[in-house]
């Protein structure tokens, strides 16, 4: 049971239960950096690598604190579902962003084609459009496109939503839901000392 000796600091037999929590936090943190880098990488949700989340915040807790405990490993269920769910939501955001890569000034200055077109009136808007973009500054032709670039990125978040981006395929969502399971379980069996008494 967890006492607050030693000026208040809450401690578990000879570990200190702050500093566990703290070592969860950062293992989840770094195990969560991990999975995003390898996901923005590969452009590929890897699973698997959901479990290292769980394992690096069930071990930097007991590295940091020594304190393996039912708190503690809540504490790191908790971090490492956090550090997974940051890393996919991440990723969505990556995609939006890439999905606008086309809305640059460069490409703006390339006039409307017809052929895009199912009705003259579209047409001739952009067209105007586009005749009133060319003669503008540089400055606010980056201002156009910045603006044009964040209402595309807003029409895609509501058409397309971080639900829809995690439920676009059956299989894989099933896939990440057990490897994220996995890992949380991993960081809740580290950080409570069971994977030990397993041992």
């Amino acid at each position: 049971m967890a006492d607050l000796g030693n000026g208040g600091t809450a401690r578990t037999g000879d570990g200190n239960l702050v500093m566990g929590v703290a070592g969860a936090l950062a293992g989840a943190l770094a195990g969560g950096s991990v999975y995003y880098g390898i996901m923005a990488i590969t452009g590929y949700q890897v699973g698997y690598v959901a479990c290292l989340v769980g394992a690096a915040s069930g071990y930097g807790s007991l590295w940091l604190g020594k304190a393996p405990s039912l708190t503690n490993g809540v504490f790191c269920a908790l971090f490492s579902l956090a550090a997974i769910g940051a890393a996919e939501y991440l990723t969505y955001q990556d995609s939006i962003q890439e999905a606008s890569g086309g809305y640059t000034v460069a490409n703006f200055q390339t006039g409307p084609s017809r052929d895009d077109y199912e009705s003259d009136e579209e047409y001739a808007e952009d067209l105007a459009e586009h005749e009133k973009f060319a003669k503008s500054t540089p400055q606010e032709q980056q201002e156009f496109v910045e603006q044009a670039r964040q209402e595309f990125q807003e029409s895609i978040a509501n058409d397309y939503t971080f639900i829809d981006y995690m439920t676009s395929s059956t299989y894989d969502v099933l896939i990440t839901l057990l490897f994220a399971f996995l890992g949380i379980s991993y960081g809740y069996k580290i950080g409570t000392g069971a994977s030990r008494a397993d041992e």
